[in-house]
């Protein structure tokens, strides 16, 4: 059997418990939404390197593929420019699939 325990003066911190509990509560909820936030805000940041990253990467592919015919046949300028209009039809095309894929992602995560 439990004995009550009880005592003659009572803890005057605990008087003002509810009120700090939920000041701290509200904290706390203020804090998750601020995060929420930043998290949404790195997701951006990350998708749009992305795109960035895929349209670059087919230009600088384009420009070493063409450097390298042009080096090899002798074809200056020519080799360069048409494999660099290549690379970029190609990072384009790449960095519009992955905004396309970004986009079927949030609209995923919405649903």
């Amino acid at each position: 059997m439990a004995v009550p325990i009880t005592r003659s003066d009572p803890d005057p911190s605990l008087d003002d418990f509810g009120d700090r509990l939920d000041a701290k509560l509200k904290q706390r909820a203020k804090d998750d939404a601020d995060q929420a936030a930043r998290d949404g805000q790195t997701k951006g940041i990350g998708a749009g390197l992305r795109i960035v990253s895929d349209l670059v990467a087919g230009v600088a592919v384009g420009a070493f593929l063409g450097l390298g015919i042009d080096a090899v046949f002798g074809t200056s300028p020519w080799g360069l420019i048409v494999c660099l209009l290549f690379g970029f039809g190609g990072g384009v095309s790449n960095a519009i699939r992955s905004a396309q894929a970004i986009g079927q992602a949030s609209e995923n995560e919405d649903a």
